[in-house]
């Protein structure tokens, strides 16, 4: 069985079990640990965008360019999905910007939020910075290929600023 362990820094919360084979620990200090188990790799996914973009919404909206379609799990099957996100951010105005990672099983027409939830502080601050975060949920998407997006907003005025990016979902057994 394959483990991963996702180290996310900036980070204060209560946690608990979520769902099969996904376990997340809050620790007294300012991390959050979350261990995904799988099966084998079934796929690796990834998108990289070579364009920067940028919001100064408070409310979350999608990244443009981090839709990755990471394939069907099949009928009565669950897989994992891990997400990483990773990018050169920067911002202006100061304060800081979250970023979250969902997924759809329904064609994009809902998507859910993946553990850890709420959104997580990405950057902090104007200066440019190579920053990633990790994210992970086990669910089924039958029908459809699941859709994994990264959605983001920004606290404190200014522009969330994202360059060279990627994100990469591997979906195991």
């Amino acid at each position: 069985m394959i483990a991963s362990l996702i180290m996310i820094r900036k980070l204060s919360v209560a946690a608990a079990a979520i769902g099969i084979g996904i376990t997340v620990a809050a620790t007294a200090g300012s991390a959050v640990e979350v261990t995904c188990s799988g099966g084998p790799v079934e796929a690796v996914t990834t998108r990289t965008q070579n364009v920067a973009v940028s919001t100064s919404s408070a409310a979350l909206t999608p990244i443009p360019g981090t839709v990755v379609e990471a394939g069907p799990a099949g009928v009565g099957d669950y897989d994992t999905y891990v997400v990483t996100f990773s990018g050169q951010a920067f911002g202006t105005g100061g304060g800081f910007w979250n970023a979250q990672a969902q997924y759809s099983t329904n064609s994009g027409v809902t998507y859910t939020n993946m553990t850890p939830y709420p959104e997580l502080k990405f950057h902090n601050g104007n200066g440019a910075e190579a920053n990633s975060m990790t994210w992970c949920g086990r669910f089924t998407s039958p029908s459809v290929p699941a859709l994994i997006r990264i959605v983001w907003s920004k606290s404190g005025g200014g522009t969330a600023n994202i360059d060279k990016f990627s994100t990469t979902v591997v979906r195991y057994n």
